[in-house]
């Protein structure tokens, strides 16, 4: 459903020029602490500014790299264990490098999954009901 509400979108979205494509992206709170199924009733939802993009999907790469491992029976041998604190590593710099940027802002903010979608109330909407955090250098 939001891959063709997103293809009726596009023509729209690359019209955006300048200070409306900034924040036209965002992380919604799907999992974990900062998501409705968390500590809150409403998922948590951070706009960023699109020159950071590649360091958001870095960070969304190495958070599925974790949850992937995390699956594994790791810990059964001493090379799964150096493997999975490999993954777990990689995914808290890239974490660190978000909280740099003023993106994430704390340890629950680590302990969710974020998924990156458009910064439109139908799209936010389709997840359920939301919060907008505008957090800072974003």
């Amino acid at each position: 459903m939001n891959i063709i509400r997103h293809m009726l979108n596009v023509k729209k979205t690359n019209n955006l020029k300048g200070e409306n494509m900034k924040t036209k992206l965002c992380l919604i709170a799907t999992d974990g602490d900062m998501s409705k199924k968390g500590m809150g009733t409403k998922n948590t939802v951070v706009p960023f500014h699109s020159a950071y993009l590649k360091e958001v999907k870095q960070f969304l790469k190495d958070q599925l790299d974790l949850s992937l491992e995390s699956m594994n029976n790791f810990l059964s041998n001493k090379e799964d264990h150096k493997k999975f604190r490999k993954i777990y590593n990689k995914s808290i710099k890239s974490f660190n490098k978000l909280q740099d940027l003023g993106i994430m802002v704390c340890k629950y903010d680590f302990r969710s999954t974020w998924q990156l979608c458009f910064n439109e109330h139908d799209e936010l909407i389709s997840y359920g009901k939301y919060q907008i955090e505008e957090r800072a250098n974003v």
